[in-house]
């Protein structure tokens, strides 16, 4: 640094040795400075007395070795310092650089570096060690607490990240909520199957996916015990963004984080995880297999069709979880031929029927049975016991003409 207003020459190819010496002589007498310059390659061509008290490892300062060595701040900015050589950039500075002494105390210095040319125009590069100390060595413990508190920021962020990783590369979905069923955090699995971005979620209730919250809250609050040998998992009917229901067995579990500094009031905060696997298929493949066992029972224990056709009804929607079934059957009524947009008589002589078109035969249809579980839909089973559909009428004439049902959870 320098006082009252003094300005350092410029240094160009003309400049002498003797202006180099006294520059550096000013420079030194300001305050405890050494300097070393280096060549290109950044081996050490010049040191000063007391220079190596500034370095690393004391040992590694001498001329000819890389000054990389013993001053390592150096490593990894050499683009900085061939734009110096090559008057790309002026100079540099490297600030409070700390050095830790034999006697545990501690040293800080500031590096700044400049160019010149020297004699047979050789590129040079000068390092100035300067010792500040006694400008921040009163300051040593807040530099270490701030240096820490940096490391660890550094640590929880990587950590983090880290986490973010590993929750985003489960297969199964992850929901974690807060007492008020808030979602807090979702994982990519948990996106994919209910449709949902992560800003669609976080902040909302888990209600939007699932009517069964309570349930869940429940399980998880149960001993881990209790919970592991009766509650391995709670499954639950879900719904995607839109409206597709599906079947999602989730491992329910909490955990308890802390907020405040010891000194102060901690506050206990309570959060529920939910891990958990789409067995949609599954179910559907066991319950298809409950109806199929409980049809096959009835129809062997039965002695007609007529009498097992009730029983085969009721069968087949507990089987499925349903409230409410219907059998329809083709109604005993004359049959009619079906020509693409054209209804025409079976008594119609086959060569007035064009032959581009297929012949399709499009019964009435007539419902022969239900099936209610709730006491809300009795009433409406019994007005309406007897109901004939023409054809392609309703529900059964959609399913008599495509062919196509579907089955919902």
């Amino acid at each position: 640094m320098l006082y009252n207003n003094e300005m350092l020459p410029t240094l160009t190819v003309e400049s002498s040795p003797r202006s180099i010496n006294i520059l550096l002589y000013k420079l030194l007498s300001l305050r405890r400075i050494e300097y070393l310059t280096v060549d290109r390659e950044l081996k050490i061509k010049e040191i000063s007395l007391k220079v190596q008290d500034f370095a690393y490892i004391h040992e590694e300062v001498g001329e000819g070795k890389d000054v990389r060595d013993s001053f390592p701040e150096l490593i990894g900015i050499e683009g900085l310092l061939e734009d110096i050589f090559e008057e790309r950039q002026q100079d540099c500075q490297l600030k409070s650089i700390s050095r830790v002494l034999e006697d545990g105390s501690y040293l800080y210095l500031n590096l700044y570096i400049f160019g010149y040319k020297g004699q047979a125009n050789a590129d040079r590069l000068i390092i100035l060690c300067e010792d500040v100390t006694d400008s921040i060595g009163s300051q040593p413990t807040m530099l270490q607490a701030a240096n820490k508190t940096s490391m660890k920021g550094e640590h929880v962020a990587a950590a983090g990240d880290y986490i973010d990783k590993i929750i985003n590369s489960l297969g199964d979905v992850l929901f974690v909520t807060g007492t008020s069923g808030q979602i807090k955090k979702l994982n990519q699995a948990a996106q994919q199957l209910f449709g949902y971005t992560e800003s669609e979620l976080i902040g909302q209730s888990i209600s939007m996916i699932t009517a069964e919250e309570e349930l869940l809250r429940k399980v998880s609050q149960l001993p881990p015990a209790l919970k592991s040998e009766y509650w391995p998992q709670v499954k639950v009917a879900c719904q995607t963004k839109i409206g597709l229901k599906v079947i999602v067995a989730f491992s329910c579990s909490t955990f308890e984080t802390t907020t405040g500094s010891p000194d102060a009031d901690r506050e206990v905060i309570q959060d529920f995880v939910y891990i958990g696997k789409d067995i949609t298929k599954q179910q559907r493949i066991k319950k298809c297999q409950e109806a199929q066992y409980a049809v096959t029972h009835i129809l062997s224990e039965s002695s007609s069709l007529d009498s097992a056709t009730p029983k085969i009804l009721q069968a087949i929607c507990q089987s499925f979880g349903w409230d409410f079934g219907e059998l329809w059957t083709p109604a005993e009524v004359e049959k009619e031929t079906r020509l693409g947009e054209e209804i025409k008589s079976e008594k119609d002589p086959l060569w007035c029927l064009p032959l581009s078109c297929p012949i399709e035969e499009t019964p009435c249809w007539r419902r022969v049975a239900v099936w209610q579980a709730a006491e809300e839909v009795r009433q409406f089973a019994e007005n309406y016991q007897q109901i004939t559909l023409a054809a392609g009428e309703g529900l059964p004439g959609a399913v008599s003409r495509s062919g196509f049902y579907a089955v919902d959870y």
